[in-house]
């Protein structure tokens, strides 16, 4: 996928993950060995430092300017002569569900002091085949599959013959989401209860949007690319989904950055 880096363009590559469904391939010069944009994750912490690590998606990875990247800068001119590491965790398309199997698996051993936890907008689009907490077993199945095929001209010849009748994915209001709401609210309250559980804190962030029925955009998601269903109901979904923050953030006491409600009082 292509993004922008600090005015920079880049292209990032993913492979399968068993456990992430997809990570990010390591790019020298742009991200650090595990695929991550930015210098390696040291795990030793030096006394002193406060660890911050920005967990999400698009909106946290890329951008003109990042908004780790620019975390960081307005943390290092900060009074007081604290030392600060501000990493960024985020990957181009995922999902709160991704976002917890990271933290679970690999973030924790860094005794992050701060979390930020920035999902939302790929949680409630169309699940492409099985929702994300079910689209590993899946995944794993394809693929096994395809082995067989590559083996076999036989079965290459009839799955060229299917791939031409095919019309591609049919989407509806019956299509399940990436992540169910329900399951969006399982997913950040285990990271919150993660983070606190390694000393450290983890802080919600609604995300923002300026979507409405008929912004282009909006249309081309419903339309081109499949990702929602109806461009009438995008704003109420993606409503309801912020306002699962809001409420985990009262039930745990997290702190909250409104960025959605910033937004339209701007």
């Amino acid at each position: 996928t292509s993004q922008t880096l600090q005015q920079r363009r880049f292209h990032i590559d993913y492979k399968l993950d068993h456990n992430l469904l997809w990570r990010p391939v390591a790019m020298p010069g742009i991200t650090n060995s595990a695929g991550f944009v930015g210098p390696e994750w040291p795990e030793h912490k030096p006394a002193g430092t406060i660890r911050v690590i920005a967990l999400g998606d698009s909106c946290t990875v890329a951008g003109e300017t990042p908004y780790p990247a620019q975390l960081a800068g307005r943390l290092g001119a900060a009074p007081g002569g604290k030392r600060w590491e501000i990493w960024n965790a985020g990957v181009g398309s995922w999902s709160s569900y991704q976002g917890l199997k990271l933290l679970e698996t690999e973030l924790l051993r860094y005794r992050p002091d701060i979390v930020t936890l920035y999902f939302g907008w790929n949680d409630h689009w169309s699940a492409w085949a099985a929702p994300d907490k079910d689209l590993s077993a899946l995944l794993d199945r394809q693929w096994r599959t395809l082995r067989l095929i590559e083996r076999s001209r036989l079965m290459q010849g009839l799955l060229y013959l299917a791939d031409w009748r095919r019309s591609g994915p049919k989407f509806s209001a019956q299509t399940p989401p990436r992540v169910a709401l329900q399951d969006y609210a399982f997913n950040l309250r285990a990271m919150v209860r993660l983070v606190r559980s390694a000393g450290g804190e983890a802080v919600l962030l609604t995300a923002p949007t300026i979507l409405t029925p008929r912004h282009p955009v909006t249309l081309r998601l419903c339309n081109e690319t499949h990702n929602f269903f109806d461009p009438a109901v995008i704003g109420k979904v993606h409503e309801s989904y912020n306002e699962q923050v809001r409420l985990i953030a009262r039930e745990t006491g997290a702190p909250l950055v409104d960025l959605a409600s910033e937004f339209v009082r701007m």
